[in-house]
């Protein structure tokens, strides 16, 4: 799933439920799947920013690729590590 939680999603998930006029919960209910919805999540890391920080802040001390590689790794290291940290809550 892509799907990237701006203002205007969220007002218009609100207008759904209010104009439902009962408390429907519209939306995605993922209940125990929500740490996981999360670390899964699309954009979750927006590599292009990245990319543009590495090189500005370290492309004169690592190559194109060791860049890339970086760029590539991050995404599923902050995946793993949000995984971790959502196991200790508990969702209703």
């Amino acid at each position: 799933m892509n799907r990237k939680f701006d203002k205007t999603w969220l007002s218009w998930a609100i207008q759904i439920e209010n104009e439902a006029g009962c408390d429907i919960s519209a939306g995605l209910d993922l209940g125990q799947n929500l740490g996981e919805y999360i670390a899964n999540a699309q954009g979750c890391i927006n590599q292009e920013n990245l990319r543009s920080v590495l090189q500005e802040d370290v492309g004169n001390l690592l190559s194109e690729n060791e860049i890339e590689d970086i760029v590539n790794l991050v995404p599923e290291r902050v995946r793993s590590r949000i995984k971790e940290k959502l196991k200790s809550f508990k969702v209703a």
